[in-house]
Protein backbone atom coordinates (compact mmCIF):
# COMPACT_ATOMS: atom_id res chain seq x y z
CA UNK A 1 0.00 0.00 0.00
CA UNK A 2 2.48 2.34 0.98
CA UNK A 3 4.49 2.10 -2.41
CA UNK A 4 1.45 2.63 -4.53
CA UNK A 5 0.40 5.48 -2.48
CA UNK A 6 4.29 6.95 -3.29
CA UNK A 7 4.21 6.12 -6.70
CA UNK A 8 0.54 7.93 -6.64
CA UNK A 9 2.21 10.57 -5.59
CA UNK A 10 4.96 11.08 -8.29
CA UNK A 11 1.53 10.31 -10.83
CA UNK A 12 0.35 13.43 -9.24
CA UNK A 13 2.88 15.46 -9.32
CA UNK A 14 4.40 14.65 -12.89
CA UNK A 15 0.52 15.46 -14.55
CA UNK A 16 0.44 18.89 -12.22
CA UNK A 17 3.99 19.61 -13.22
CA UNK A 18 3.70 18.80 -17.12
CA UNK A 19 0.38 20.50 -17.91
CA UNK A 20 -0.30 22.95 -14.67
CA UNK A 21 3.24 23.33 -13.13
CA UNK A 22 2.86 24.36 -9.52
CA UNK A 23 6.30 26.01 -8.98
CA UNK A 24 3.66 28.84 -11.33
CA UNK A 25 0.69 28.73 -8.87
CA UNK A 26 0.59 31.84 -6.20
CA UNK A 27 0.99 31.56 -2.33
CA UNK A 28 -3.21 31.82 -2.06
CA UNK A 29 -3.44 28.63 -3.86
CA UNK A 30 -1.06 26.61 -1.30
CA UNK A 31 -3.31 28.41 1.55
CA UNK A 32 -6.10 27.25 0.20
CA UNK A 33 -5.32 24.11 -0.61
CA UNK A 34 -3.39 23.64 3.13
CA UNK A 35 -6.15 25.62 5.26
CA UNK A 36 -9.24 22.63 5.08
CA UNK A 37 -6.57 20.39 6.55
CA UNK A 38 -5.33 22.81 9.31
CA UNK A 39 -8.75 23.48 10.17
CA UNK A 40 -9.98 20.25 10.18
CA UNK A 41 -7.69 18.59 12.70
CA UNK A 42 -7.71 22.16 14.77
CA UNK A 43 -12.22 21.57 14.24
CA UNK A 44 -12.42 17.80 15.04
CA UNK A 45 -10.11 18.10 18.36
CA UNK A 46 -12.29 21.01 19.96
CA UNK A 47 -15.88 19.17 18.68
CA UNK A 48 -14.42 16.06 20.04
CA UNK A 49 -13.35 17.08 23.20
CA UNK A 50 -17.00 19.34 23.64
CA UNK A 51 -19.36 17.70 22.27
CA UNK A 52 -17.94 14.09 23.88
CA UNK A 53 -16.67 15.28 27.35
CA UNK A 54 -15.74 11.42 28.53
CA UNK A 55 -13.82 10.66 25.89
CA UNK A 56 -9.81 9.63 26.80
CA UNK A 57 -7.28 11.72 25.64
CA UNK A 58 -6.06 8.64 23.33
CA UNK A 59 -9.70 8.91 21.64
CA UNK A 60 -9.44 11.84 21.04
CA UNK A 61 -6.26 11.75 19.33
CA UNK A 62 -7.63 8.83 17.22
CA UNK A 63 -11.06 10.38 16.01
CA UNK A 64 -8.89 13.33 14.83
CA UNK A 65 -6.35 11.65 12.54
CA UNK A 66 -9.27 8.97 11.79
CA UNK A 67 -11.31 12.16 10.36
CA UNK A 68 -9.04 14.07 9.16
CA UNK A 69 -7.11 11.56 6.93
CA UNK A 70 -8.31 11.66 3.31
CA UNK A 71 -7.58 9.47 0.53
CA UNK A 72 -6.22 11.67 -2.11
CA UNK A 73 -4.91 9.51 -3.92
CA UNK A 74 -8.41 8.25 -4.42
CA UNK A 75 -9.60 11.40 -5.84
CA UNK A 76 -6.50 11.84 -7.68
CA UNK A 77 -7.27 8.61 -9.55
CA UNK A 78 -11.01 9.69 -9.99
CA UNK A 79 -10.73 13.20 -11.01
CA UNK A 80 -7.87 12.27 -13.26
CA UNK A 81 -10.58 10.55 -15.10
CA UNK A 82 -12.87 12.81 -15.11
CA UNK A 83 -10.48 16.05 -16.50
CA UNK A 84 -8.71 16.80 -19.68
CA UNK A 85 -5.24 18.59 -20.19
CA UNK A 86 -4.36 21.79 -18.10
CA UNK A 87 -7.66 20.84 -15.89
CA UNK A 88 -6.55 17.54 -14.99
CA UNK A 89 -3.01 19.12 -14.26
CA UNK A 90 -4.52 21.57 -11.94
CA UNK A 91 -6.56 18.78 -10.03
CA UNK A 92 -3.75 16.84 -9.46
CA UNK A 93 -1.83 19.83 -8.56
CA UNK A 94 -4.61 20.63 -5.78
CA UNK A 95 -4.08 16.34 -4.78
CA UNK A 96 -1.07 16.08 -4.31
CA UNK A 97 -0.43 19.51 -2.68
CA UNK A 98 -2.92 18.38 -0.11
CA UNK A 99 -1.58 14.84 0.34
CA UNK A 100 1.05 16.65 1.20
CA UNK A 101 -0.12 19.34 3.80
CA UNK A 102 -2.56 16.68 5.45
CA UNK A 103 0.84 13.89 5.73
CA UNK A 104 2.66 16.81 7.92
CA UNK A 105 -0.38 18.08 9.54
CA UNK A 106 -1.41 14.74 10.20
CA UNK A 107 2.05 13.92 12.28
CA UNK A 108 2.75 17.53 13.49
CA UNK A 109 -0.72 16.42 15.34
CA UNK A 110 0.35 13.27 15.96
CA UNK A 111 3.76 14.21 17.62
CA UNK A 112 2.11 17.04 19.53
CA UNK A 113 -0.24 14.42 21.03
CA UNK A 114 2.64 11.70 22.03
CA UNK A 115 4.49 14.32 23.54
CA UNK A 116 1.60 15.57 25.28
CA UNK A 117 0.85 12.08 26.71
CA UNK A 118 -2.17 11.58 24.60
CA UNK A 119 -1.22 8.42 23.01
CA UNK A 120 -0.51 5.38 24.73
CA UNK A 121 3.37 5.63 23.38
CA UNK A 122 5.41 6.60 26.20
CA UNK A 123 6.19 10.05 25.24
CA UNK A 124 9.50 10.23 27.27
CA UNK A 125 10.27 7.15 25.13
CA UNK A 126 13.20 8.22 21.83
CA UNK A 127 11.25 8.26 18.35
CA UNK A 128 12.60 5.38 16.95
CA UNK A 129 11.17 3.64 19.50
CA UNK A 130 7.81 5.31 19.25
CA UNK A 131 7.81 4.37 15.56
CA UNK A 132 8.92 0.87 15.72
CA UNK A 133 6.94 -0.58 18.29
CA UNK A 134 3.33 -1.59 19.05
CA UNK A 135 1.72 0.58 21.55
CA UNK A 136 -1.51 -0.53 21.56
CA UNK A 137 -3.63 -1.23 24.68
CA UNK A 138 -3.26 -4.13 25.90
CA UNK A 139 -6.31 -6.39 26.43
CA UNK A 140 -7.46 -6.88 30.10
CA UNK A 141 -6.97 -10.13 31.46
CA UNK A 142 -10.60 -10.79 32.85
CA UNK A 143 -10.06 -12.81 36.54
CA UNK A 144 -8.30 -15.77 34.99
CA UNK A 145 -11.51 -16.59 33.00
CA UNK A 146 -10.82 -18.86 29.89
CA UNK A 147 -10.16 -17.50 26.57
CA UNK A 148 -14.28 -18.59 25.72
CA UNK A 149 -14.98 -16.96 28.80
CA UNK A 150 -13.19 -13.68 27.80
CA UNK A 151 -14.58 -13.90 24.71
CA UNK A 152 -18.11 -14.05 25.82
CA UNK A 153 -17.32 -11.18 28.25
CA UNK A 154 -18.95 -8.22 26.79
CA UNK A 155 -18.48 -4.33 27.03
CA UNK A 156 -20.97 -4.10 30.13
CA UNK A 157 -19.41 -6.38 31.96
CA UNK A 158 -21.77 -9.32 31.88
CA UNK A 159 -21.60 -12.54 31.02
CA UNK A 160 -23.13 -14.08 27.63
CA UNK A 161 -25.85 -16.41 27.57
CA UNK A 162 -23.79 -19.64 27.49
CA UNK A 163 -24.09 -22.33 30.10
CA UNK A 164 -21.04 -21.81 32.04
CA UNK A 165 -22.87 -18.19 32.58
CA UNK A 166 -22.80 -18.14 36.93
CA UNK A 167 -25.39 -15.47 36.47
CA UNK A 168 -27.69 -16.68 33.85
CA UNK A 169 -31.50 -17.66 35.19
CA UNK A 170 -31.95 -20.95 36.64
CA UNK A 171 -28.01 -21.73 37.18
CA UNK A 172 -26.41 -21.73 40.11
Amino acid sequence: GHVIGVVLLGFMLYLSSTQDPLWYKPMIFFAAVCTPCIAGVILVHLFSITLAPGLSPVEVTTIVIEACYQNAGLAAAVLTTMFEGRDQGTVNGVCFVYAIAQGLVICCYGTLAWKLGQTYANPNDPIWEVLVQNHNEKPPKWRGMTPRENFMFDVEGDYGTGPSNPRRPGTS
